[in-house]
């Protein structure tokens, strides 16, 4: 492989390097950054003025700002201004520094790798979304036979459900007491996609979260289905003794989807399969996911393969608007069901979204959110809720409890 990529020409080579680039740019940036020496304190001065030379190149690579005035019988009550850079500093150089005066002045170098991945907003590094993870039925239960592994339908969720929060800043709960598809055989993706989930909602509603996973087991089967034919004492027999055989391998087959915890829409949806050596004996009862499934090659591969799921979740919501929903609607008060565990700070600013039901030509029930145009402000938090203002009254806009708020 190093011989192949050595005889590749230059402009080829720059080419491989740039698509097996992650979606983040690295820039070099120069920046000044001055502090005042007091008591001739000038290792103090050096530090605040590197500090301030550093958040100059932040700036210069990039930042959101935002800001929001309340005004009252014409006169400005608050006047908040919120600057959030959108970057890390390495690699920092000072390239030259000076006392002028009773300041000290420095410059530095440094590269500022900035995450390019999100365009619209700063929201998917400021608060965290949460996502229930609901069963996961077996298609075919009978295939279950061979491990007792028909606890799958509940431990995938939950070992699901730890790996999402392992692996990113996603808040998942494991919902697999709910399930959203009660008729595996009818949950295919292209019927998942022609109707949003609007009924199974209800079921989720106490969890009050942003999304809903799901997903259907469709493959626990063995690759040869004639190993366990028991006229065939010979092969059988035989199989138990080649533990590596092409008869001992087993596939794993699931559909995932992720739903719209508010309209029921499709946001996302994947198949993924692979497949292993079923290492244990037939009549071991060793269930799914336990110690005993995971020192399995089978078990080892579902593993692996759940984890990827687990980071395409994360990957797939990471740019997804953070969305919140209205519980009190009072006047020109808004109350919502997110506070400071997730990130809401005094200031905030979210556009609110109308919530109704309409029927298609099928009679099939959808769930749209209408932009009001209108931005609220939240002006106080508390741990698990926070209380927002708006310039109309609640009554004038038909605001309602289940209405929502979304922030880009």
């Amino acid at each position: 492989m190093a011989s192949l990529i050595c005889s590749l020409p230059r402009t080829l080579l720059v080419l491989f390097v740039i698509l097996l680039s992650p979606a983040v740019l690295a820039v070099s940036i120069e920046a000044e950054g001055s502090a005042l020496i007091y008591n001739q304190d000038i290792s103090s001065a050096r530090h605040q003025a590197l500090r301030n030379a550093s958040q100059q190149a932040l700036l210069q690579a990039g930042a959101y700002i935002s800001s929001s005035q309340s005004i009252s019988q014409g006169v400005i009550k608050t006047d908040n201004l919120r600057i959030r850079t959108r970057g890390n500093l390495s690699n920092v150089r000072v390239i030259d520094e000076r006392v002028k005066g009773d300041r000290f002045w420095l410059r530095i170098r440094a590269d500022v790798d900035t995450d390019q991945s999100c365009a619209l907003g700063d929201a998917h590094t400021r608060y965290t979304k949460s996502v229930a993870v609901a069963a996961f039925p077996l298609q075919h239960r009978p295939q279950a036979a061979l491990g007792n592994l028909y606890g799958a339908e509940q431990q995938l969720s939950a070992s699901l459900t730890s790996l999402i929060n392992a692996e990113g800043p996603l808040r998942a709960l494991n919902a697999s007491h709910l399930s959203v598809n009660p008729a595996p055989s009818t949950a295919a993706t292209y019927q998942q996609d022609q109707g949003p989930l609007t009924e199974a909602l209800q079921n989720f509603s106490e969890l009050d979260v942003q999304f809903i996973v799901s997903g259907v087991i469709r493959d626990l089967s063995p690759y040869d289905p004639s190993r366990h034919d028991e006229q065939l004492i010979w092969k059988t027999l035989y199989d138990q003794l080649d533990v590596r055989g092409r008869q001992r391998l087993r596939n794993f087959a699931v559909d995932l989807f992720i739903h719209d915890g508010y309209t029921g829409t499709l946001l996302f949806s994947r198949s993924y399969r692979t497949g292993g050596f079923w290492d244990a004996d037939d009549v071991d009862q060793v269930g799914f996911y336990t110690p005993a499934f995971l020192k399995t090659d089978y078990g080892q591969k579902v593993r692996n393969l759940l984890t990827q799921a687990g980071r395409d979740i994360n990957k797939q919501l990471q740019c997804e608007p953070f969305r919140s929903r209205i519980i009190r609607a009072e006047q020109n008060r808004l109350t919502f069901n997110a506070g400071s565990v997730v990130g809401i700070q005094p200031g905030d600013q979210f556009r609110l979204f109308r919530k109704s039901m309409f029927f298609d030509t099928l009679d099939q029930p959808h769930i749209k959110l209408e932009d009001t145009r209108q931005t609220v402000v939240v002006n106080e938090v508390q741990p698990r809720f926070s209380v927002a203002n708006m310039e109309n009254d609640a009554v004038e806009l038909n605001i309602q409890q289940d209405d929502v708020l979304i922030a880009w």
